[in-house]
């Protein structure tokens, strides 16, 4: 990913809310304006479920603790900018266009007629309490002939069609995220769709031109969204997730949560005919007896559980009318795509050629943070420095700066929690 420099002097704090985990980084630009980590840190995540808040204290306090461990060894606290990636939220997408007269005198395109197309775009009927998330930019029509992605000085005589994607999202849930990052001193921030940040991240321009669908498997959420002609066209948020696989092996075979943790990440998802009768011991449940199980069922547990996953996203896919679409293949994401076998089956269930997406090497962040499980956080620092479509919320959290921070005590409470840490060193 080309760093776009639009935020080159600007300190920024990166938190992307998981469902596993909550993760911060703080960026700065080092003297070539490149992107560059100071501190990354993560937490466990408590207080969420399925891409909602439970508990805001939980959660606030999980925020907390990510971004004290992420300016353990940072001697400034200063912070210009606060990044905050989520995912969840009942999220929907739609595509919508508007359309806008040409008003100049001299038959251009200018920026007051785009603006009006994409409001006109927004005003779409929805529920009382869902609100618009985001909006990416699709193309422009002028005059039903000219198609264009930035039209502005393009000569026009009638209209301007403005076609987009939308998201929308529970309101209430919105605001629950926002009050859990106001309690963890976050006093204003912008909020980004993660899956979006994420995809705009990893795939590359030919990979957005020419059709590619992008799957992020999380613990309790996966996010599907298609590309094609550099812009998103399709987008779906699943309230389920990877941690299916973990409540299956844990029902089947009556055993602890991190004993089934343990076999899926031992186990396939795409198993092999000569797995033999492999046996895996098992400790029993709450001290009861071993169990002994062939590796050959555990594995086809693995297997049934992704398939239904994959031919439920598949099958929305299709009813989406964008099938005939994917011209370039898929590109996988996420903790989920660390499983072993996952993308064999994504390839025999789609038949398009599968990619497993990796953040690419930025100074300072660290080796650990290289895999596909990160590539939210890495989308969220990528996500000001790089021109493009609007994906960030909205709507803002309406706080106002104290003291020139952007974060409560910025000063003395980072500082104070680092000399912290540092005594027990």
């Amino acid at each position: 990913m080309i760093w776009e420099g639009s935020l080159s002097e600007e300190r920024v704090i990166c938190i992307d809310i998981g469902y596993s985990k909550i993760v911060a980084a703080v960026v700065d630009s080092d003297i070539n304006h490149q992107p560059e980590v100071l501190g990354i840190a993560e937490a466990p995540a408590s207080g969420l479920f399925r891409g909602k808040v439970k508990e805001v204290e939980a959660v606030s306090e999980a925020i907390r603790e990510a971004v004290t461990k992420a300016f353990e060894n940072i001697g400034s606290a200063r912070v210009d900018s606060v990044l905050v990636g989520v995912t969840g939220m009942d999220i929907e997408g739609l595509n919508s266009c508007g359309v806008a007269p040409i008003q100049s005198h001299s038959k251009t395109v200018t920026e007051k007629e785009i603006e009006i197309a994409v409001n006109n775009a927004k005003a779409v009927s929805l529920p009382t309490d869902r609100e618009i998330f985001l909006v990416d930019r699709q193309q422009f029509i002028i005059d039903d002939k000219i198609v264009s992605s930035n039209p502005v000085k393009m000569a026009a005589v009638n209209k301007l069609e403005a076609q987009v994607h939308l998201l929308t999202c529970l309101e209430n849930i919105k605001e629950n995220f926002e009050r859990c990052l106001i309690d963890a001193g976050i006093e204003r921030s912008r909020i980004y769709y993660s899956g979006a940040t994420g995809a705009e991240a990893v795939l590359t321009e030919q990979e957005k031109e020419l059709g590619t669908l992008y799957m992020d498997f999380g613990k309790d959420t996966i996010d599907v969204l298609f590309y094609k002609n550099q812009s998103l066209h399709y987008s779906k948020v699943y309230p389920f997730g990877f941690n299916l696989i973990t409540n299956d092996l844990c029902i089947v075979y009556h055993i602890s949560y991190d004993d089934a943790e343990h076999l899926k990440r031992e186990g396939t998802a795409y198993p092999l005919t000569d797995d033999g009768d492999a046996e895996v011991y098992i400790r029993g449940l709450n001290g009861g007896e071993p169990k002994i199980c062939r590796q050959r069922d555990i594995n086809a547990a693995i297997e049934a559980r992704v398939i239904t996953v994959l031919e439920m996203i598949a099958a929305d896919f299709c009813r989406s009318n964008f099938q005939n679409e994917l011209k370039f293949g898929i590109v996988i994401a996420g903790g989920g795509a660390l499983q072993t076998g996952i993308e064999q089956c994504v390839k025999k269930i789609f038949g398009a050629a599968v990619r497993i997406a990796v953040p690419e090497k930025i100074n300072g962040l660290k080796a650990s943070f290289l895999t596909p499980a990160y590539v939210s956080i890495y989308g969220l620092i990528c996500a000001d420095r790089r021109s493009g479509h609007t994906v960030v919320s909205e709507g803002e959290i309406k706080a106002v700066k104290r003291n020139g921070s952007l974060i409560r005590g910025a000063q003395s409470f980072f500082l104070k929690a680092a000399d912290f840490f540092k005594s027990f060193l």
